[in-house]
């Protein structure tokens, strides 16, 4: 019996070969050289394993697992030379759209040119690993406490000059930059875990900012990094239990009369208050899940737009949606909206989707072919924001836009002192008559704005003058307040 249980235990786990501890017969025969052979495979086997528990298989770099360890010896030593650790976070801005676009392969691609650069970028007291999907990872030794920032900078600055030269990639080049985030540590209790928690606050605040940006971790940030999680809980329960919500603004022409209405996303909490889109919309960008809300958006305008086609005052109405960087560059993204336009008997001209620049700042190609596509749909594109970006009058140029929004930051200071705004918002409605396409201004909060825009020639409004965001009830009418 007592036979029967040892065998019954679970087997220890494999031990590396040892090979000084094994005696092979000095008979050199067919035997020897099998037993010979059989010890070969089995080591290389074993280096095999060991190789696949610290490597990275796309890139051939040191994963997390690796980088762990070195990171934990790094901290030892800086210890004892009292020195610092810099840990970088290296986040590729907007990788996720080069990955739907242009497909997976393109993307893996791209993941191993990337890790090529920063090889060749490190030094030899740095290393450089990937932690996953397409974040990187730098350790750098040796950062001296008396010349922190210089040397920071100079590591950073280095990475991010490697990986701003453009990617060959089926005759175009392609261009990819990143964010980083960083946290330095010495050898005073500072975990491998806690150093990757933080340096990776530090990249979500990068990103935040705007992309291409470099930001070092504070202990402010622990509190933004744990209030991200909130938010990303609450936004995944909120998908899961359905407490996702449309509210719509009325828009409206020169006398007052509605003519459609913006979908805002909004999202009922566990408190009577709603959780704020500028709060989620950037960690649902961040963590993928703005694809999903965006279905859900596509999904209720359809139903929306068929309640309206029931009743003769909404029959004509327009709805416009917003569509994500991400959202927008999916293969899918305009079956979506076929599907959605079929399923209803919808004419496509009731639907416009409203975009940033950010959408024309990658690809152009490919957003060119989308939007002729929903052009072909006869939907509608508008380009949201007009006038605070660098390039606005080369997308008016190069793709086919059917309304330009004014930003509500020129409208709510046109009546101040400030003649620039009000003198963009004049030539931004006189493009508008050149090109042809329709002027909508946002942030109309008084009647003074209002009279002032009809008196510059803006024929359409948005705005809290002629109504908040309210959740869209199909017994409830949308009207108006003016």
């Amino acid at each position: 019996m007592l036979a029967l249980a040892e065998s019954a235990r679970e087997p220890p786990p494999p031990q590396p070969i040892d090979r000084s501890r094994l005696r092979v017969s000095p008979v050199v025969d067919g035997l020897t050289h099998l037993i010979e052979r059989t010890l070969t495979d089995l080591e290389e086997r074993d280096q095999e394993i060991r190789r696949m528990g610290e490597m990275d298989a796309l890139t051939d770099l040191p994963n997390r697992h690796l980088i762990s360890r070195r990171l934990r010896t790094a901290t030892l030593r800086a210890a004892r030379s009292n020195t610092l650790v810099m840990t970088a976070f290296i986040g590729l801005d907007h990788f996720k759209l080069i990955n739907d676009s242009l497909g997976h392969d393109s993307g893996d691609w791209l993941l191993n040119l990337v890790a090529r650069r920063l090889e060749a970028a490190s030094r030899q007291t740095e290393v450089v690993g990937r932690f996953g999907s397409d974040v990187f990872i730098l350790v750098a030794e040796g950062i001296d406490r008396a010349h922190t920032v210089q040397q920071s900078n100079s590591i950073t600055q280095r990475i991010l000059d490697a990986l701003r030269a453009p990617f060959a990639f089926n005759k175009k080049r392609l261009h990819i930059g990143a964010s980083m985030g960083i946290v330095l540590t010495d050898g005073a209790a500072t975990s491998p875990q806690t150093a990757f928690s933080r340096a990776d606050s530090a990249l979500f605040a990068a990103k935040a900012a705007g992309r291409g940006r470099i930001h070092f971790f504070d202990t402010q940030m622990q509190g933004r990094a744990e209030e991200r999680l909130d938010i990303e809980t609450r936004l995944r329960r909120a998908i899961g239990e359905r407490r996702l919500h449309l509210a719509l603004q009325p828009q409206v022409d020169s006398a007052g009369a509605i003519t459609g209405a913006e979908a805002l996303i909004r999202i009922s909490g566990d408190e009577p208050d709603w959780m704020s889109a500028a709060s989620f919309i950037p960690v649902a960008e961040d963590c993928g899940l703005i694809v999903d809300i965006g279905q859900f958006v596509i999904a209720e305008a359809g139903r929306i737009l068929a309640d309206w086609a029931r009743t003769p005052d909404s029959r004509d109405h327009r709805l416009s949606i917003n569509a994500s960087v991400s959202h927008f560059q999916t293969t899918d993204f305009v079956d979506r909206i076929t599907e959605m336009l079929n399923h209803h008997a919808l004419p496509g001209g009731r639907l416009r989707i409203e975009l940033t620049e950010a959408v024309f700042a990658l690809q152009g190609d490919t957003v060119k072919r989308t939007m002729q596509r929903l052009r072909e749909l006869g939907v509608g594109i508008s380009l949201d924001d007009f006038g605070t970006g660098y390039s606005s009058l080369a997308y008016l140029r190069e793709f086919p836009i059917d309304e330009i929004k004014i930003d509500q930051s020129f409208v709510r200071s046109m009546l101040d002192a400030n003649v620039i705004d009000r003198r963009l918002i004049e030539v931004i409605i006189d493009i508008g008559k050149t090109l042809q396409v329709d002027v909508i201004a946002e942030g109309v909060e008084t009647q003074a704005h209002w009279d002032r825009l009809k008196a510059m020639g803006c024929r359409y409004f948005q705005g809290y003058f002629f109504g908040r965001p309210m959740l869209y009830r199909p017994d409830t009418p949308m009207s108006s307040e003016r």
